[in-house]
Order: structure tokens, then C-alpha cells, then sequence
């Protein structure tokens, strides 16, 4: 087991850093609170969950035979960070009404984030190059590994929600600075990806 505590330590700092993912969750939660964040984390954990596996099981086949295809899924994913960006900085500007939603909280729309979420890709693919499969190239290794990523994220995940939901009456209050801020806060995590 002491042969993962350096996994571990990568990936709690990998998961509570800010990123695309946090920074939604950030806005999901100060928007529909903890509750109205569920759909959300269903999707985004259970991509992220299966991609994680992808990343194990074909880590050396993408690294060794398949390089190019890293750069188009980070070129992907950047456009859909800003996609969610202009949502969310467009956001602060409406007005809230009951039972509206954002298009970044639903099942579909955290899985698509996680698909195109750079930052996930790079942790999945160099948490086994460097951590995993040099302790073991098992198929239980991968699992375990994944399963441990997975509910480091849910945790790190949630905990931005509750911070977010705690801050509510004020985000509310400054929506449109709010908004606006997310919004480059994930643009910038965009363009970081692709340089």
C-alpha cells in the first residue's frame, strides 16, 4: 500500500485544484445549491470513471502508437470550455426564474465536459504512466487506480459545491461579476490546455 501514497498525494492535488470541472461545480453550486448539482456529478463521475479506465487499459497504445490524438482532444475540449464560459458569463445578465437551468447542469452535459476535460485526460494518462504501471500493469492495479481518482474527484467536487453553496446569498448578490469571473476562469483554463 505504501506504493500508492505518492498516487494519492498527485491526485488530491490534481482533484482540489482549480479546473474546468471545479470551476462548474463552483457555479452549479452557488446556483442550484448542493441538490441541484446531482445530475450534474452523475454524469461528470461516471465519464470520468470510464474514461480513467480507457486511460489505463490503452495508456501505452495512445503514448507509443497514437500521440497526435492527445493534441485534437485538448483542442476539442478547450472549445468546449469556452462554449461553457459565454454560458456562464451570459448567465449573470438574465434573470433567474424558478426552475431554470443551466445547460452545464444536466447528466449529458457533465459527461460531455468530462469527455472533453484536458485536464482529467492528462491526470488519467500520467497518473499510470508515472504511478501505476510501474507497480503493477494488472488489470486490478487499473481498477483500483481508477475507482481511487474517481472518488477523490467526487470528493474534491463536492467540496467546491458546498464552498459555492455556503457563498450563495453572496454570489447572487454579484451574479454578473460572478459570472463574468467563472466565465475567464475557464477560459483561461481553456487556453492553458492548448499551450
Amino acid at each position: 500500500m505504501k506504493a500508492w501514497y505518492p498516487l494519492i498525494v498527485y491526485l488530491c492535488i490534481q482533484c482540489i485544484t482549480p479546473g474546468p470541472n471545479n470551476f462548474t461545480c463552483l457555479y452549479l453550486g452557488a446556483k442550484y445549491g448542493i441538490k441541484g448539482c446531482v445530475p450534474y456529478l452523475i454524469g461528470s463521475k461516471t465519464a470520468l470513471f470510464i474514461k480513467t479506465l480507457l486511460c489505463g487499459t490503452f495508456d501505452m497504445v495512445l503514448t507509443n502508437y497514437m500521440p497526435g490524438i492527445a493534441r485534437w482532444l485538448t483542442w476539442i475540449g478547450a472549445a468546449y470550455m469556452v462554449y461553457l464560459a459565454v454560458i456562464m458569463m451570459m448567465s449573470g445578465w438574465k434573470e433567474s426564474k424558478e426552475g431554470d437551468r443551466f445547460s452545464g447542469g444536466t447528466v449529458r452535459d457533465g459527461i460531455s465536459l468530462q469527455i472533453f476535460n484536458g485536464k482529467s485526460w492528462i491526470v488519467g494518462l500520467s497518473m499510470f504512466a508515472v504511478y501505476v504501471m510501474p507497480i503493477s500493469r494488472s488489470f486490478g492495479a487499473v481498477l483500483f487506480a481508477t475507482v481511487l481518482f474517481v472518488a477523490i474527484a467526487l470528493i474534491s467536487s463536492l467540496i467546491w459545491i458546498v464552498c459555492a453553496y455556503g457563498l450563495h446569498g453572496f454570489i447572487e448578490k454579484y451574479k454578473k461579476p460572478f459570472g463574468i469571473i467563472m466565465g475567464l476562469a475557464l477560459i483561461w483554463c481553456a487556453v492553458k490546455a492548448v499551450l
